[in-house]
């Protein structure tokens, strides 16, 4: 059984948008050219996991962070 501790905090679109003072429309962009990873739920929502924002922050890319 997983404990909360355990389980990431997921971000939506906009969560990272306001964190990144840009639009949503920038993040989903940002996900199609490979630049930030992104889980897509069965519905075709996105949402972001807190360390890849961060990572984005700190200027590494999905490549980096998979090496």
């Amino acid at each position: 059984m997983l404990r909360m501790a355990q389980v990431p905090t997921l971000l939506k679109a906009q969560d990272v948008a306001e964190r990144l003072n840009t639009s949503a429309e920038t993040v989903r962009r940002w996900v199609r050219e490979k630049r930030l990873t992104a889980i897509t739920l069965p519905g075709g929502g996105l949402r972001f996991r807190t360390e890849d924002v961060e990572a984005l922050l700190a200027g590494s890319t999905p490549a980096e962070r998979a090496s």
